[in-house]
């Protein structure tokens, strides 16, 4: 679900870190050369982290979508935004000597 080269790492060490926790639990380590897929085959784990943190991810997209589009949540997602900006080469000056 996540798009970016970033979010690919970001998946990859939630994968690295989810492995890891399933060995210490197993009561195994990655000496013993064992198989991520024997190992959650053992453990009986038949999801994957990430595949659980995208379809929580989609339950709240569907969330969002159906909320007003007022609403604060609906306003991020659609990036609505009221108000005027802000001019850049315009200097702020806090204090005045």
């Amino acid at each position: 679900m996540l798009v970016s080269a970033e979010g690919g790492r970001k998946e990859k060490r939630i994968l690295v870190a989810e492995m890891s926790w399933l060995r210490r639990i197993a009561g195994k380590t990655r000496r013993n050369r064992i198989r991520n897929e024997v190992i959650q085959r053992v453990l009986g784990q038949t999801e994957a982290l990430i595949s659980g943190i995208s379809k929580r991810r989609l339950t709240w997209f569907g969330h969002v979508v159906r909320k007003e589009g007022k609403r604060l949540q609906a306003k991020a997602l659609y990036c609505y935004v009221d108000g005027k900006r802000v001019e850049k080469d315009k200097q702020r000056h806090g204090w005045t000597t």
